[in-house]
């Protein structure tokens, strides 16, 4: 079990980083301690990449789905999703 808090990748994303965000978005989805992750200043991150973030924080799919999302994370940094 992870005891991760914060991850901080501002300005680090190499170019065509949605791959490297879906894998991203993947490992942290049960961490139940991450608080903040920002990952702002990173433009090859594309609007399918934030997508992989916004379904980890809220997947709209089932019931089930939005209950168990990511609710701890309440710090994305200054991106806004789009």
């Amino acid at each position: 079990k992870s005891s991760l808090e914060g991850l901080f990748l501002c300005e680090n994303l190499a170019e065509e980083a949605d791959e490297l965000i879906a894998d991203l978005a993947g490992a942290i989805a049960h961490n139940g301690k991450l608080e903040a992750i920002d990952l702002g200043e990173n433009p090859s991150i594309t609007k399918t990449g934030w997508s992989h973030f916004s379904r980890l924080l809220c997947d709209k799919s089932s019931i089930t789905s939005i209950y168990e999302s990511n609710h701890v994370i309440n710090y994305l940094g200054s991106q806004t999703l789009p």
